[in-house]
């Protein structure tokens, strides 16, 4: 009985301080949206209301503003905080003003009613799973001074198809689009750093052109994109991680770099039915280099590009460039010998 009585003061205590968090979650609320006040005292990040199905429930659109006035002090608009708009379902449109200048983790993470994202070119960073799993999410456009994707920002967005990397960014980080539905990328011409995993099961690539900028590709980046045919290495690429193009419908691989690239782990770079099938192209005056490469010599097809880089032109026997009736000489000197 002695303890039961010790308890009950602490329990009260507990159950207070619960009470105070919950009250001080935000500092104040404006036309449906909450904030909480900077350390400077000018500024406001909009925040969460509560948590699962008591955060912003039924907001079905948010219209951030680039000030707000509370007890006649107006504020500028800032940034929008951690788990801010997570798991608001009903929620389709967000509009963005070109005071923020972040955007949280979880920030919209599972918004799975949310279809487009226009994220001004004030924003300079995203945290980690801002938009995973917004399985309605078409249409992204990112911001022109972004310098990095985070983890797992756009995990598991189903719908999204098409994404334009913009030239600001240098990293792209783990699993930052693991599992979407995209069809297409445009990685923009900063990129140096592809992270582990980064588009894992993204099913409807068919190809991707890595640019020159890019030097290191981690490992199982492209793995079981099982759509992709036609793979592009820029020339810096030096470094690529096991199974980063572990896919097995790929057919065609062209490598710009006259060193082959090292493989980074224990494993292959693609898989025994792409080393089988594909053919391998590079550039003019490597091909012993990359015979002698681990893991590129698994090889059974290698081809050298053109003078001008190209891939060769399927029928040109003499290699002028063309397909006409002096191949058929040409081959027809080439069975019989004659030189």
């Amino acid at each position: 009985m002695k303890t039961f009585i010790f308890l009950k003061p602490v329990l009260l205590a507990l159950l207070l301080s619960t009470m105070s968090f919950t009250a001080s979650a935000y500092d104040f609320m404006v036309d449906g949206i909450a904030y909480n006040i900077n350390s400077d005292g000018t500024s406001v990040t909009v925040t969460y209301t509560g948590y699962y199905s008591n955060n912003y429930s039924g907001l079905k659109a948010a219209n951030i503003p680039s000030s707000v006035t509370y007890n006649g002090i107006t504020y500028s608009v800032i940034s929008i905080g951690l788990d801010a708009f997570k798991d608001c379902n009903d929620l389709t449109s967000i509009s963005i003003p070109n005071t923020i200048i972040s955007i949280g983790g979880n920030a919209f993470q599972n918004c799975s009613g949310l279809t487009s994202i226009d994220i001004p070119n004030s924003v300079t960073s995203i945290g980690s799973s801002a938009f995973s799993l917004c399985r309605s999410l078409t249409n992204v456009k990112l911001s022109e001074t972004l310098t990095s994707i985070s983890e797992n920002t756009f995990n598991n967005c189903d719908s999204l198809t098409n994404i334009k990397i913009p030239n600001s960014v240098t990293a792209i980080y783990k699993k930052a689009f693991f599992g979407s539905g995209l069809t297409s990328i445009e990685l923009g011409n900063s990129v140096t750093t592809i992270g582990e995993s980064a588009f894992w099961c993204c099913f409807g690539l068919t190809s991707i052109d890595i640019p020159n900028s890019v030097t290191t590709i981690g490992k199982e980046v492209f793995y079981m994109c099982n759509h992709l045919t036609s793979v592009t290495l820029g020339e810096n690429v030096h470094i690529i991680g096991q199974n980063a193009f572990n896919a097995e419908n790929i057919q065609k691989v062209i490598c710009k770099r006259f060193r082959p690239a090292a493989v980074d782990g224990d494993g292959n770079i693609f898989n025994s039915t792409v080393y089988n099938n594909a053919i391998l192209y590079v550039p003019k005056g490597s091909l012993s280099s990359y015979y002698a490469a681990p893991d590129w010599m698994k090889f059974l097809n290698i081809q050298e590009l053109d003078e001008g880089g190209q891939t060769p032109l399927k029928g040109d026997v003499n290699g002028d460039g063309k397909v006409n009736v002096s191949d058929v000489t040409a081959l027809v000197n080439i069975i019989l010998g004659v030189i």
